[in-house]
């Protein structure tokens, strides 16, 4: 008959999980090493050191043993702080440059945007500086066939002119320089803005000199009132209208001045060689001399 052999455990597991053990009853804890044996209310610690005897007088010096095994290696320390950032090394050679790659396919176009809104208007900007005035051009020519209301013949001795013929520029308001010498003008009131009666005024347009570098041009405007105007060119436009005083628009006496200082309503105007008595607040005195 054969015998089979079955070993025989314990109870075994950690020291935590180690229950009362009965009585006679071993345990292994399988984390410390530790044998226990029960006696039914705790757990016994087998091979647990016991109170230490009397020392003993020390025996001789045995000898020296054999050197053990190298133990095992110890484990690695801490790291070290860093040391110093080396200097940089020399810049090595630029490589090659690759090959350029395939150009990519053209997208497709996209859809048009909505139109924006047109922005707002900007400032105008300044006037530019004003040009230089041109060369004077050379004297030109004129051509006796020419012109236009010539005497039919003239007398050995040049004879004198009985007038001066007009030109019809209604309509056009012409730079100072455009008529040269004197020429008489016909001129809508509309047209260079001298507005003083009826529908047309009468212009007298003078230059001395071909430019501006001679001096102004000059007109004398004549009014259906009976006024006489005047207005020049300083090369890039005409002044306003300005009127000529007659002696009768000349003021003789106060009452024919504007009152712009409130006179009147109370205010007293004296005029006497000597000042006057008990003036109020306000009162003017003018002194005879």
């Amino acid at each position: 008959m054969s015998v089979t052999e079955l070993p025989i455990q314990e109870k075994r597991g950690l020291k935590a999980d180690l229950p009362i053990l009965l009585e006679g009853q071993f345990g292994f804890c399988t984390d410390t090493k530790e044998v226990f044996i029960g006696d039914g209310t705790a757990n016994n610690l087998l091979g647990a050191k016991g109170d230490t005897g009397l020392t003993g007088p020390k025996g001789d010096r045995g000898d020296a043993g054999t050197q053990g095994p190298k133990g095992d290696t110890g484990l690695t320390g801490a790291s070290g702080a860093k040391g110093e950032t080396g200097i940089n090394g020399v810049k090595g050679d630029t490589g090659l440059t690759g090959s350029q790659g395939a150009p990519g396919i053209n997208g497709s176009q996209g859809i048009q945007g909505i139109k924006g809104d047109t922005g707002a208007k900007g400032d105008t900007g300044g006037q530019g500086a004003k040009g230089d005035v041109g060369a004077t051009g050379a004297p030109g020519t004129t051509n006796y066939n020419s012109l236009e209301n010539k005497p039919s013949s003239l007398p050995a001795n040049g004879g004198t002119a009985n007038g001066m013929n007009y030109t019809d520029s209604r309509n056009t308001n012409f730079n100072g320089f455009d008529y040269k010498g004197i020429t008489v003008h016909l001129k809508s009131n509309a047209t260079d803005g001298l507005n003083d009666g009826g529908t047309y005024h009468g212009v007298l347009h003078i230059t001395q000199w071909g430019d501006v570098s001679g001096g102004k041009a000059h007109e004398l405007g004549f009014t259906d009132n009976g006024n006489t105007w005047y207005r020049d060119w300083d090369g890039s436009a005409w002044s306003v209208w300005l009127k000529i005083a007659k002696s009768t628009d000349i003021p003789t006496k106060l009452s024919q001045l504007t009152n712009d200082i409130g006179a009147g309503g109370g205010i007293k105007i004296t005029t006497s060689p000597t000042s006057p008595t008990s003036p109020s607040p306000s009162d003017f005195w003018y002194k005879i001399i």
